[in-house]
């Protein structure tokens, strides 16, 4: 007979399908070397779903891995680090942390630019 019995179907019971939420508390804007802008924010663009026991969503624990600092230009989108969610020792999943806004480098035309907006500022 195949197997279609709630007998089968009773392991499926001692476990839970969630996406692991972000705690943005723990995300640390970056420090961005010769940008426009001193920090950088990361974020999170894409989640996963994962399957757990039922008593491992409890042990579930998360770090984060992120740069120190990282030198213009930053591209929007560009990996700066990633969240790992794990159970004990065992990973469970990983999240890239990603620049959330693009950061120019500062260059000669900046500087001149910015210099003769400040002229402008103060006559």
């Amino acid at each position: 007979a195949y197997p279609h019995t709630a007998e089968a179907h009773k392991g499926f019971a001692d476990y839970v399908s969630f996406v692991p939420e972000v705690d943005s508390g723990l995300l640390t804007e970056v420090e961005v070397i010769r940008g426009v802008q001193e920090k950088v924010k990361p974020h999170v663009v894409s989640t996963k779903t994962v399957t757990l026991k039922k008593e491992d969503r409890q042990k579930l624990e998360t770090q984060v891995e992120l740069a120190k600092d990282v030198e213009a230009p930053v591209s929007k989108n560009q990996i700066l680090g990633k969240m790992i969610f794990k159970v004990g020792d065992e990973t469970v999943c990983e999240y890239k942390l990603v620049a959330k806004d693009a950061v120019e480098k500062i260059d000669i035309v900046y500087i001149l630019h910015s210099f003769l907006k400040s002229l402008t500022k103060s006559a």
